[in-house]
């Protein structure tokens, strides 16, 4: 092991993981755009939530949005179905964040958010699953290689996901 293949490794997970967020900037579509125009007539607030990795790209990209001054906050899927459904109220935004978009754990918010007929947007790579059906909008991610040796660990996908959340964020800004 030389420095010299440590930071050819370290380049190439960038390459990896640089190409994915420019096959997602490529892939923005009219959903980004009907997600944007629907968060920007929200007057109430925005529900992210997701479970593993993409809870915690859920919780940062909540974050920024309060950050700029929009009501948001991330709800636990698990936390949600011992009693925490309450915190969604009528004419909240929800975003569903899951990479294979069958996370289980959700289907009980998705259920809830269904029957008090809650806009839904949903982030996923898979565009017939379960959550993505079930959505008012879906943002997709695009096909991508994750950046780690097997190919297994959440990397590129969980950076494109970020940078989607990223590019809400700032773009419902820049009409703000």
């Amino acid at each position: 092991m030389t420095e010299k293949e440590i930071i050819s490794i370290g380049k190439n997970i960038l390459d990896i993981e640089s190409s994915g967020i420019k096959k997602l900037k490529s892939s923005l579509d009219k959903n980004f755009a009907r997600a944007v125009i629907l968060l920007l007539n929200n007057e109430k607030k925005v529900i992210f939530t997701g479970l593993g990795k993409s809870g915690y790209i859920a919780r940062k990209i909540s974050s920024s949005f309060t950050s700029t001054g929009i009501s948001s906050i991330y709800l636990h899927p698990s936390e949600a179905s011992h009693g925490d459904l309450g915190i969604i109220e009528r004419d909240d935004i929800l975003i569903l964040v899951s990479n294979s978009g069958e996370t289980k754990e959700i289907f009980d918010i998705l259920d809830f958010a269904k029957y008090r007929d809650i806009k839904i947007i949903s982030i996923t790579s898979n565009s017939s699953s379960t959550i993505s059906r079930n959505s008012f909008i879906t943002l997709k991610l695009p096909k991508y290689k994750e950046a780690d040796k097997l190919g297994i660990v959440p990397t590129t996908s969980t950076t494109m996901c970020l940078a989607l959340g990223d590019a809400l964020c700032c773009t419902v800004l820049n009409y703000r």
